[in-house]
């Protein structure tokens, strides 16, 4: 198949409009425009001001295929509902995004700032250089998205106008997949196949994954960020960025933060297994403080559930905990991933079976640390 080719000559940009948006004042029509990588699924350029050259922006396009498969379709309204959980991001904490600059709906693109000179949170944490501190507000501000968007915070009516302005993007249905049915359909590249029919057969292990996947695709307790995990993250010195907010749907609340703990968990695994340095305590470290992130995200739950919403949404993260191990290990292997190693993929399955086959015991934060950290054998 040949893949379409990704061109400058593409775009014509509204320069009249860029004039009228703070932000985008300096650039003119004989700004640079320069493609740059942005994944697989979507057209991403730098745009670099004709008036200043120190000033770029970033713009990316949603296109109605994957970009690198174009017979695959996608919504095209994911664009807009990206667009609109940055901007709700950046009015809830500010600078904890991109500056979402433009929205256009007719081109359906969207300006934001440029993070060049950032580092993505995944290759700091595996070569194990991270001011881990700085995973804080990652807890933190997802805990404010989700509280403000919640079923329980938010009137039912302006509830409802959100999930309906965001399921024609079908990005709630493109997770699902991605979590739920590729893995058991790739088995591992075809490494895992007796693991997975003995795992289907199984009624707790088979029987609470079609649970998770039931409740990933159906439930809407808040806006979600939708692939949450640590290449959505970028950090230069003390700043910290939540990004490519392109899954944004209106989802269970525990899918989204239990997103980040198994990507934190991966990175755990590899420092303690394979330490990169001998009597390295990096992997100790990395593990107390993704307790506290436990502890940061469900103090502010606390606030706003009650009792029984809030033991099933800790529940359901562990859940989805264990659902994102099992596709780190079955699944399709994402952009910038690099292999799995031996002992981390299997202890990945051990504490994913574990996660997934008790999840409805699970009602306490000290109970999911337990289950991720040895407490619970």
């Amino acid at each position: 198949m040949t893949l379409e080719p990704q061109t400058t000559e593409k775009n014509c940009y509204d320069w009249n409009l860029f004039a009228k948006t703070p932000g985008l004042k300096e650039f003119g029509p004989k700004s640079k425009i320069e493609a740059v990588d942005g994944g697989t699924i979507n057209y991403v350029y730098r745009i670099t001001s004709d008036k200043n050259p120190k000033l770029t922006v970033i713009v990316k396009h949603g296109e109605d295929h994957v970009k690198e498969f174009p017979v695959h379709p996608l919504p095209k309204a994911r664009t807009r509902v990206e667009f609109w959980g940055m901007t709700k991001m950046s009015e809830l904490v500010p600078g904890s995004v991109p500056t979402p600059y433009l929205y256009h709906p007719d081109q359906n693109y969207i300006v934001m700032e440029d993070l060049g000179g950032f580092d993505i949170l995944r290759d700091r944490l595996n070569n194990g250089n991270l001011d881990l501190s700085l995973l804080t507000p990652l807890a933190r501000n997802i805990a404010k998205l989700h509280r403000s968007t919640h079923r329980v915070t938010t009137d039912p009516v302006k509830h409802q106008e959100m999930e309906v302005f965001c399921k024609p993007s079908g990005m709630q249905d493109l997770g699902v997949i991605h979590v739920f049915v590729d893995p058991i359909d790739r088995k591992g590249y075809g490494k895992y196949e007796k693991e997975v029919e003995e795992f289907l057969k199984d009624p707790k292990l088979g029987g609470h994954w079609e649970k998770l996947k039931n409740i990933d695709r159906t439930k809407s307790d808040c806006l979600v960020h939708g692939d949450f995990h640590t290449s959505s993250v970028m950090i230069r010195g003390s700043t910290v960025k939540i990004f490519d907010f392109e899954f944004s749907h209106m989802g269970p609340a525990g899918n989204d933060f239990g997103h980040m703990l198994a990507n934190l968990y991966k990175p755990y695994l590899d420092h303690k297994l394979y330490p990169l340095k001998e009597d390295s305590t990096f992997h100790e470290r990395l593990g107390e403080e993704i307790c506290e992130l436990v502890d940061i995200y469900f103090k502010e739950a606390r606030e706003y559930l009650n009792d029984e919403e809030y033991e099933q949404t800790v529940s359901e993260t562990a859940g989805f905990v264990g659902a994102r191990m099992i596709r780190r290990v079955w699944g399709l292997m994402e952009l910038g991933e690099s292999p799995n190693q031996p002992l981390t993929e299997k202890e990945l399955l051990r504490i994913a079976y574990k996660l997934i086959s008790d999840f409805e015991k699970i009602r306490t934060t000290r109970q999911l640390k337990d289950y991720m950290f040895g407490g619970k054998e």
